[in-house]
């Protein structure tokens, strides 16, 4: 597992451009540290539902030892919008209205190299396909990942998976979490049934999960439930310090972290979850 680390604070030096996209149209940013970030922001005030999610999702994640980019928490002041708007041609959605800024977004660090798991699968030529990845297995656990924290926009025509090289491996990057916990706008809304994932929202069922399963070592394939349940209560352990993260304008009640955490600490749950990814191996 990656050590949880308290959450940095950057500022936005230059907005890039707008991401357009169906959903939340990030912002390419450079931020004080001289790196490109992605930054997003949500339509709600309080709670910012969106803006929780990832954080508390990426932090999650970091315990399921999963390569989820860096990320931060990324001021953007109005007179960084400003220069931005009145350079010739830049214009921004109505996502982003003047009364937004000041504000503070969630951020995540850009990969590069990278390319996204639906650009780049087109079937595994055998073992050595397989061995280009570090992890393979870490595909399995971001699907089962993906069923723990509902999230539902995830799914076969949209992976938002990165893949990312590093020293000459291949990491899957998991990315995107905002709709986690079934798209709910109060946590306390958050029940299994609540929570129930139709199939075409799984990752589970890209044809790389079968592939991993077919050329990968079975022991360690068909062998991932203890781990999975070891980074549950992993996470478990470390959710008040994730919550003690999140901003307090951004409004998550005590009696929400409350239901969350119960919730996630649902052992019955628990153990069917991590059980349930051995139906897509075959």
């Amino acid at each position: 597992m990656t050590e949880l680390k308290p959450i940095q604070t950057l500022s936005c030096e230059k907005v890039i451009k707008e991401i357009p996209t169906s959903g939340s149209s990030p912002l390419l940013v450079l931020g004080s540290d001289m790196n490109f970030h992605f930054a997003k922001t949500c339509k709600v005030d309080v709670p910012r539902i969106e803006l929780i999610n990832e954080l508390v999702c990426a932090y999650l994640a970091q315990c399921w030892s999963l390569k989820v980019p860096t990320f931060s928490l990324l001021q953007i002041d109005k007179d960084v919008i400003e220069a931005f708007r009145g350079e010739a041609g830049n214009s921004l959605s109505n996502r982003y209205p003047t009364t937004l800024f000041p504000s503070v977004f969630f951020a995540s660090k850009q990969l590069n190299p990278a390319v996204e798991l639906d650009l780049y699968f087109n079937g595994l030529k055998g073992k050595p396909g397989l061995k280009l990845f570090r992890n393979p297995t870490d595909l399995i656990k971001i699907g089962v990942f993906d069923v723990w924290i509902g999230n539902k926009d995830r799914k076969l025509e949209n992976p938002n998976i990165l893949l990312n090289e590093v020293k000459n491996s291949v990491d899957f990057c998991p990315i995107d979490h905002s709709a986690a916990f079934a798209y709910c706008t109060d946590y306390r809304q958050v029940t299994p049934v609540f929570m129930f994932m139709e199939e075409k929202f799984k990752i589970l069922k890209h044809p790389m999960i079968k592939a991993i399963a077919h050329l990968g070592p079975k022991a360690k394939t068909f062998g991932l439930k203890k781990e999975l349940l070891a980074d549950m209560e992993l996470a478990l352990k470390n959710i008040d310090f994730i919550f003690d993260q999140i901003p307090a304008s951004w409004g998550l009640s005590k009696k929400a972290k409350a239901h969350l955490k119960a919730f996630l600490g649902d052992n019955e749950r628990n153990k069917l979850v991590a059980d349930s990814y051995t139906n897509y191996l075959n």
